[in-house]
């Protein structure tokens, strides 16, 4: 499969690279220059085609929304959104409009700005009750703002269609190297673990594709915050069914 996929990508990348070469002021060309470099992993590659594409058409919808997601990933969250409301008044009638709100949420999101968030992922979410991540992280951005009952509510939508749910799962399918986006992520993850979860599932629900595995810090954290541990979760471990020391005089 990856001998496959390696194939493609260099099959792509001449194609690619003729069509820039036969029309260099072509903005398509370069806008498929940066597909092929995040194909590649190579994010401010193709942050600086995209960037050249706008160059040469700033009214190019397109260029304007792929940078505003991947400036997320690239620890430039704050310059993202204004790509995004850029792209959201070029775009022609859109049925996928909630992407865009979704990304510029996701945006608002990473830097901290929740109350933006929580305003653009509810678009989201109104313009398309299907996509599900604009509740998982609209459930993030209300407990920012204090709203717990609506964060729950959020949260408790996302996962009633998607029970098996893994937070250890969703860290390992968004890797960064990018130290700015791991504090960023960091304070997402911490808000579904140190609150959000442990209010609104038995705790051993939180991980079920890797039983036991998040256990130790989750009863940490529910313990220094007061809450009572389950100590008759399926399958626990004496260390984890009472945690000693100070956190445990918590609860």
């Amino acid at each position: 499969m990856w001998e496959q996929r390696a194939s493609a990508l260099i099959e792509a990348g001449d194609a690619i690279e003729r069509l820039v070469k036969l029309d260099p002021r072509n903005a398509a060309g370069h806008y498929l220059r940066a597909s092929l470099w995040l194909a590649l992993g190579e994010v401010d590659g193709a942050i600086t085609s995209l960037e050249y594409s706008l160059s040469l058409n700033l009214t190019y919808f397109a260029a304007h929304a792929e940078l505003g997601h991947i400036k997320i990933d690239a620890g430039r969250a704050r310059e993202s959104i204004g790509h995004i409301e850029e792209a959201i008044r070029l775009i022609p009638p859109e049925p996928n409009i909630h992407v865009l709100y979704f990304s510029a949420g996701m945006a608002a999101l990473h830097i901290a700005d929740d109350r933006a968030a929580a305003q653009w992922l509810l678009k989201a979410r109104q313009a398309n009750r299907s996509f599900l991540l604009s509740a998982q992280f609209l459930a993030v951005a209300y407990l920012g703002i204090e709203e717990e009952e609506a964060a729950r509510t959020s949260l408790a939508e996302f996962l009633k269609e998607t029970p098996k749910f893994s937070i250890v799962a969703w860290k390992r399918l968004h890797p960064t190297r990018n130290p700015v986006v791991a504090k960023q992520r960091e304070r997402i993850f911490n808000a579904w673990l140190d609150w959000v979860f442990l209010r609104t599932r038995p705790l051993w629900e939180i991980d079920s594709t890797q039983p036991g595995a998040p256990f130790p810090i989750l009863y940490e954290i529910r313990a220094k915050r007061g809450w009572c541990p389950c100590a008759d979760a399926p399958g626990m471990s004496a260390p984890y069914a009472a945690p000693a020391g100070p956190s445990a005089a918590a609860s």
